[in-house]
Formats: C-alpha cells, structure tokens, sequence
C-alpha cells in the first residue's frame, strides 16, 4: 500500500460512541488518580523536609525565590536582600499597596511608569515608609546621612529623575539603599534587580553579597524566606515562611551559597 492510501485510510478513521465514552472516562479516572496522588503527596510532606527543600531552591534559583539577608551591623535593622522581587509588589511615594511598580493606582486605564532607575547594571526602585521603618532608618534624611556621590541619573523611565544626583546613604553601610537629591531634599530608593536578572541571566553570589555589605556570615543575623500568596498582598504585609536565626545554621547557608558562581555562563 502506498504512503498516499494509508494517509487517505486514517484520515477516515473516526472513534464510535462506545471508544468516546471510554476515553472520557480514562480521563475522569486520569485526573481523579493525579487529584489524589496531590493529597497523599501534601500530606507526607512535613516542615522537616520543607526547610532543606527551601534552602536548595533558593541557592538553586537564586532571582526564583525571594528571600531577606538582614546584617547586623551596616543596618541597625533589617535590609531585604532579593534576587529579584515579585514585580506584584505595590509601591506608592512611601506607603504600599497606592500604585504598582509601573506607577498604576487601580483606577488607572495608562501606565506611567516612575521612580525607578538604573546605575551601570542595577535597578533601583522607591523604598516605601514601611520598609524604611523596619530597616530602623533614621524617620528624616540629614547632611550627615549622606555621604559621596556615586552617579548622575542618565538611565530612567522617570523624567522627573533624569539627572538628578545618587549619593551613598550612610546608615544603610552599603549600595543596597541610596539617597536621590531631588530638587534639594533626598529620597531613599533601593536595589531591584540587576540587568542580567532582568536578561534572564546570572550574577555570582559574592556579586550580590558585596552589594549588602555583607563580607562574611558574621554580617548576617538572620536569613528569611518570603512568599508571595494572596492573602499577603491583600493584607499588606510580608508572607513569611522561614527563618534561621542559628549562628551555625547562618554559616553553613553562607558557605555553600557565598561560593555561587554565575550560572548562565
């Protein structure tokens, strides 16, 4: 038979009503079999095997899971550390949940993008008043916070914030958090996001410690593990899933990830 008539020959083969019913009855019993497997999955799966799980998916993924380095010393509270934040995350000029990272309040048909801009291979966004008041953040910014001008704004989606001047800001001990000069006072914005997170590349973990401020496990209080559920975002508050407060567990986590190299090269 030629290549020609089996074509021909199955293109009229149709299933009869008897075949219909018993595949759709396959897939009733498929998805009930996969519907169970997730039940009996989550029920074995305990908060013992969850904190390794976590820990491997975070140095595994690195800008995939969010999570918080908080230094002891270079902050006086607490600094989140992210590979690359939910772009979910609402932002507004100091208060969260007013307008998303493109600047959009609910009511709002056109985006208009603000505050955020970048510096060589960093993004930088807005840091809002709650999270100004959990890193204990002196509640003004004085002459003495500031230190030595690090760049001029060129590359921005915000016009407001083309040119203006990025300075060190002191109480932060590291480029994590800056000061912006706007029209004579100083906002704090924070870092996002490098350019290869962004290119869906990778960046060396040291890399990223250094921009902290974080030199050794020592520089390290606590390390946590953030979510992004619903029920956070709609409370307004951070979805907080573990944390290692241990010295030793710290150093363990510092030595295997500080070592990270870049993993898309």
């Amino acid at each position: 038979m030629k290549q020609e008539d089996l074509k021909r020959l199955f293109d009229h083969i149709e299933p009869d009503d008897e075949s219909r019913q018993r595949m759709l009855k396959n897939i009733f019993n498929y998805d009930y079999r996969k519907q169970k497997e997730r039940i009996s999955f989550v029920k074995r799966f305990s908060y013992k095997v969850a904190a390794p799980v976590l820990i491997l998916a975070l140095v595994v993924t690195g800008s995939i899971v969010a999570y918080k380095l908080t230094t002891k010393d270079a902050l006086g509270g607490n600094l989140t550390g992210r590979g690359q934040e939910s772009a979910e995350e609402r932002i507004t000029d100091g208060d969260m949940a007013g307008t998303d990272l493109l600047g959009r309040s609910p009511e709002d048909s056109v985006a208009i993008i603000k505050n955020q801009f970048q510096i060589g291979d960093r993004h930088y966004i807005l840091l809002s008043e709650d999270m100004k008041k959990e890193y204990a953040f002196p509640a003004s910014i004085s002459e003495g916070d500031i230190g030595e001008k690090i760049a001029t704004i060129t590359t921005t989606v915000d016009s407001d914030l083309l040119g203006c001047e990025v300075y060190e800001y002191l109480p932060a001990g590291c480029e994590a958090v800056v000061a912006v000069k706007i029209d004579n006072e100083y906002k704090l914005f924070k870092f996002f996001s490098f350019e290869s997170y962004i290119n869906n590349e990778d960046e060396d973990a040291a890399t990223y410690l250094k921009l902290y401020g974080i030199n050794s496990a020592e520089d390290i209080s606590k390390i946590q593990f953030i979510g992004h559920s619903e029920d956070a975002k709609l409370e307004n508050r951070m979805d907080l899933i573990g944390e290692i407060t241990d010295n030793k567990e710290i150093t363990e986590f510092y030595n295997y990830y500080s070592v990270l190299k870049d993993s898309s090269k």
